[in-house]
């Protein structure tokens, strides 16, 4: 076999396995779409909780 085959075939096998991770992701992906609500719910309290302990801090810190 020469080099170029080589390639090719990697190239092939490279391109089945993305689709094949792809097929497996889009229930996943789905349930995101569906549920995006509450996940920007989610990370918008997440971010608002990690604002309050910073901004808390450095009032400490200031006041110190």
């Amino acid at each position: 076999m020469n080099e170029d085959r080589i390639v090719w075939r990697l190239n092939l096998v490279i391109v089945l396995l993305c689709l094949i991770a792809f097929f497996v992701t889009i229930p996943y992906l789905m349930f995101l779409v569906r549920n995006f609500p509450n996940f920007l719910f989610a990370v918008v309290t997440a971010l608002g909780t990690m604002g309050g302990f910073l901004l808390f801090r450095t009032y400490r810190t200031v006041r110190s």
